[in-house]
């Protein structure tokens, strides 16, 4: 799909009025609904995150084992291989719980299956991250606030492939440039819910089972304003 298609989307945007910045986001009135949004939802949300914590540890301790193993008779690639395996893995899951939260922002009915619905994904989802990691990486170096720039900038980028099925550079593009024009909005939002997110320390992470599905509704929130939500996105559970 090319940055021009924008029909038949839910929830007021499109890829042309993100692109040309034709939309307001209020983070205040945003948290806001997302946290009515977590009722009826967090449990969706925790299974989905027991889901994505016991796939990612259970594959992390094999290859744990694997690389102590082969260490002994030299063989280095399994140490590349405890940093790329889980990357690989998680990633996909996290499409799957960023699609429950464009789900649940619409009000669409969600299932913690989602979780484990984007491996056909795996290759685009992993280059995107690994180019997005490696840019922010390299604008942190270079006086700190490029990277930071960037690392707003491409919130939108992972739902951007997979809703609007764009490849790896083109969502990351798509993303930097719609959020340039409301840069600080984004940044505001960012360090809200990075705030609301870190004070469930004092909780011991309790908190997590109310802050962790409303960041993810209201990040489906601005999507969905900004550029719409595909129907497919939004189909059966």
């Amino acid at each position: 799909m090319s940055v021009s298609d924008s029909g038949g989307t839910v929830g007021g945007g499109s890829l042309e009025r993100g692109l040309a910045g034709d939309y307001q986001i209020e983070v205040g009135e945003v948290l806001r609904e997302a946290w009515a949004k977590t009722d009826g939802s967090k449990a969706t949300f925790f299974i989905a995150l027991v889901i994505y914590l016991a796939i990612v540890s259970a594959v992390g301790f094999v290859v744990g084992i694997a690389t102590a193993v082969f260490d002994r008779v030299g063989l280095d690639v399994f140490d590349v291989l405890d940093q790329l395996v889980p990357v690989v893995i998680a990633m996909p899951m996290v499409c799957g719980i960023t699609v429950l939260g464009l789900r649940r922002s619409v009000g669409v009915e969600t299932s913690p299956g989602i979780v484990l619905s984007y491996f056909h994904l795996w290759i685009p989802v992993v280059v995107l991250t690994v180019i997005m990691y490696v840019l922010v990486a390299v604008g942190l170096a270079l006086l700190v606030i490029p990277g930071i720039s960037l690392a707003v900038s491409y919130m939108l980028a992972i739902p951007l492939l997979v809703d609007k099925k764009l490849e790896p550079w083109e969502a990351l593009e798509t993303s930097r440039r719609a959020l340039s024009t409301h840069w600080f909005e984004m940044l505001a939002f960012a360090l809200a819910v990075g705030f609301i997110n870190l004070a469930t320390i004092v909780t011991l992470g309790i908190g997590l089972i109310w802050t962790f599905p409303m960041s993810y509704i209201a990040i489906g929130l601005i999507y969905q304003r900004i550029f719409g939500i595909e129907p497919e996105t939004l189909g059966p559970a």
